[in-house]
């Protein structure tokens, strides 16, 4: 057996994403994610994923991994490029290394080259299965293209690695090498050149794309922490140890489709000072890093901060932020939802979202048992802490208003001094969600298969207190 795979892998199945194409009435969603659907300020599709899957498609049977991080100071140029069609020479004769890349936004420079002249390197990656990250593997930059948004690349991605069979049992013999897209692939209807026709229509495996960001994630689940942003800005390494985040995963999601740029600045926020300098302000200016972060966790519905999605297919997202890169939106068939901050959600108002929780549990019985004590003593917070306190959108005694406007960010009793409070566990983001089964608000989503069932269906409402 391969020692690479000598430990059982558990199985992760291959996830989707209804209504999740890219934009078009003729795109075909098929057996795996694809890029976010996006149909106006601040709405947006859900997804379970934080960083897309490869796919193994053409065994049918692979388990899903994702592609953690990479690091830039492994990157090496192909002195011959394969033949179209073809998988790269990987072999020492043909490759030459490249120093001092960094990225730029989006964008590889050496310094001297970037952009498209990164086409066809090779770096190295780690993949994860959600458990655990795996042994580096090679990733292939087939193709880099400009998009519309000048600060923003999209790369397409294949990786070298042995096939993964579901079940975990291992291979019998050596795991077979194989070539997969990073991100995985969605299927689009063609008028001409079709290499395949379905239900009348002609269609083609489109790759799906990614971009570059700053920083590395962790992938693993169920601990308090989990999924989280591991190298952040200012950092020496977040240049060089960077994400290619897929756009069918939360955190390429919310750089494209919410506008959340980690390196761009946020809007500069100022907060009076103690008195008896009430008229002073004190004034902050900072990147929107951690309003990205909070974004991943809401895309997943990942309330507790610890990895765990709890999002089904098919829920549409109204979101809005403290530098109005989206703006509230004023539909009532939504219902409000959650605030978030980078380490997860602070309160949680309501479920007509239909969302649901890990492993059919209701959302508050999981939050019960999971997370109980999770903002317990956050600044803010009152004891003893529910996720039902009435503290959300605004509500609730002034002790205990939201950080999301910035007023209510504690100071630390000094007048010139903002609070020690982590910024981590402030409120960036605010959310409405709710399932969509039709077309009427927004007629570019695709029918959800899940609209109608228990998922989706609002339990009673308000729930049963828990006391922890």
């Amino acid at each position: 057996m391969n020692h690479w795979f000598a430990r059982a892998l558990p199985a992760l199945p291959l996830l989707t994403f209804a209504g999740c194409g890219v934009s078009g009435s003729d795109d075909l969603p098929v057996g795996s994610e694809s890029p976010a659907l996006v149909t106006g300020n601040g709405h947006m599709q859900n997804g379970h994923m934080q960083n897309g899957h490869m796919q193994n498609g053409h065994m049918q049977n692979g388990a899903a991994l994702a592609l953690a991080g990479v690091d830039l100071t492994t990157m090496h140029r192909l002195v011959t490029l394969p033949a179209v069609g073809q998988d790269p020479d990987l072999s020492p004769s043909n490759l030459v290394p490249v120093r001092n890349v960094k990225l730029d936004k989006t964008i590889l420079t050496d310094g001297v080259h970037s952009g498209r002249s990164f086409i066809g390197h090779v770096v190295y990656g780690t993949l994860s299965d959600g458990t655990t990250e795996l042994q580096q593997v090679p990733i292939y930059l087939e193709d880099i293209s400009p998009t519309g948004d000048a600060e923003i690349f999209h790369y397409q991605l294949k990786a070298h690695h042995p096939f993964v069979p579901v079940g975990g049992s291992g291979c019998t013999g050596t795991c077979p090498m194989i070539w997969d897209y990073v991100c995985g692939s969605i299927q689009r209807s063609l008028v001409t050149g079709a290499t395949d026709r379905r239900n009348g229509r002609l269609v083609v495996s489109v790759p799906v794309q990614a971009t570059a960001v700053g920083g590395q994630w962790d992938y693993h689940e169920g601990q308090l922490g989990d999924g989280r942003k591991l190298i952040e800005q200012g950092s020496a390494a977040y240049n060089t140890k960077i994400t290619f985040a897929c756009a069918n995963g939360a955190i390429g999601k919310c750089v494209e489709a919410a506008h959340y740029k980690p390196w761009a600045a946020a809007a500069t926020e100022c907060q009076p000072l103690t008195p008896p300098l009430d008229s002073e302000l004190k004034c902050y200016a900072r990147t929107q890093e951690l309003v990205h972060e909070a974004c991943v966790r809401m895309v997943r519905a990942d309330y507790c901060g610890n990895g765990v999605s709890h999002t089904v297919e098919g829920v549409g997202i109204d979101l809005w932020d403290e530098s109005r890169i989206n703006a509230a939106q004023s539909e009532d068939v939504w219902g409000l939802e959650a605030e978030w901050t980078p380490n997860g959600a602070r309160c949680l108002n309501d479920a007509v979202m239909g969302r649901t929780s890990h492993d059919g549990e209701r959302v508050d019985a999981y939050l019960a048992k999971a997370c109980p004590q999770k903002w317990r003593g956050q600044a803010n917070q009152t004891s003893p802490f529910t996720w039902y306190d009435g503290d959300c959108f605004g509500r609730g005694p002034v002790s205990q208003h939201s950080t999301f406007d910035f007023v209510n960010v504690p100071k630390d009793g000094t007048y010139r001094t903002m609070s020690s409070m982590n910024l981590h566990d402030r409120v960036y983001i605010k959310n409405r969600s709710r399932c969509i089964d039709d077309s009427k608000s927004h007629p570019e989503d695709k029918p959800n298969p899940d609209a109608k069932s228990d998922i989706c269906v609002p339990p009673i409402w308000p729930p049963p207190v828990f006391v922890p």
